[in-house]
């Protein structure tokens, strides 16, 4: 393709436009000399004088049609070399890579320009499509974290609320059963006041921790506040709630817990209050707390639920 150079190239073009000149003009030599050497020898003047006309005109349409295609060529020539140019720069704008080899001819310019942009394109989307990964991850962790509370790690109150709300709507809809767990650390003062806020810190973790490790398949841990957690049981009915809630009160009250100083707590208990999704969503809650108060009455380390 060496013949193809560049079109704003000098010598191309004289080189382009003689050779057009010549493909149009010299047709019409050939046959103006084929005409006054074999033709007109051979007509009559008054024959000649009849033609004559007629043959300027033949010529003049003949060479008329060549003359425009030149005018138009010209132009067309013009308008893809201002294109070229205006591909090249702003596909550079994209690319940041200006750049046109020696005699390159403009349909290999703008074969290269365009692969440039498509590359740049390219690489562009998977930068926006890294990028918008990274922006969902942290998206989910931002509103993961904005749902767990920082010390037990467990969901925090705000959750539990808007969970309950959701659930509590689509149990009678769906027909499946939900039940829930209030939990309250017994005593919880007297280890704050005894052992410092540290440790009662330590053992609210603790106590969490139990509670989610033990719970994590029925259902979900929330710390309702202060030394208070809810486990949120989903197509759990009230006797599969209540035997949930009794072995959590034994496990807790098994555990040894130590202080920050790893003095030992001694035996540490929970109260819990069970109650089923039939109270309805704000029911529940009274009902558990109900309970709750109920176990506390009673003695502490026990579970009372809804009959």
């Amino acid at each position: 393709m060496t013949f193809l150079s560049s079109i704003t190239d000098h010598d191309f073009r004289r080189n382009f436009f003689v050779f057009f000149t010549l493909a149009c003009i010299l047709p019409l030599l050939l046959m103006i000399f084929i005409i006054y050497h074999y033709v007109v020898p051979l007509l009559y003047p008054q024959q000649i004088d009849a033609l004559r006309m007629t043959f300027t005109y033949g010529v003049v349409a003949m060479f008329l049609p060549s003359a425009l295609g030149f005018l138009l060529m010209m132009c067309w020539t013009g308008a893809f070399e201002a294109f070229t140019k205006e591909i090249t720069l702003r596909s550079a704008e994209v690319s940041g890579n200006l750049s046109k080899s020696p005699g390159e001819n403009e349909l290999a310019v703008l074969y290269h320009a365009f692969n440039e942009l498509y590359d740049a394109l390219q690489n562009k989307m998977y930068l926006l499509d890294q990028n918008s990964r990274k922006l969902m991850d942290s998206n989910a962790k931002l509103s993961e974290l904005a749902n767990i509370d920082n010390l037990t790690q467990l969901y925090n109150r705000r959750f539990f609320d808007i969970r309950l709300m959701e659930e509590a709507s689509r149990a009678p809809i769906y027909k499946k059963d939900l039940a829930l767990i209030l939990i309250d650390l017994d005593n919880f003062k007297i280890y704050n006041d005894d052992f410092g806020h540290l440790t009662g810190d330590k053992l609210l973790k603790e106590v969490g921790a139990l509670i989610k490790a033990h719970t994590r398949d029925e259902g979900m841990s929330f710390r309702y506040g202060g030394d208070e957690f809810v486990i949120l049981l989903l197509g759990c009915k009230i006797n599969a709630a209540r035997l949930i809630a009794d072995k959590l009160v034994r496990l807790v009250a098994k555990h040894r817990f130590s202080a920050v100083d790893g003095s030992d707590l001694g035996r540490v208990t929970i109260s819990c209050g069970v109650a089923a999704h039939r109270e309805g969503q704000q029911g529940m809650l009274e009902t558990a707390d109900d309970c709750l108060r109920t176990a506390k009455r009673a003695g502490k380390g026990l579970v009372r639920a809804t009959s």
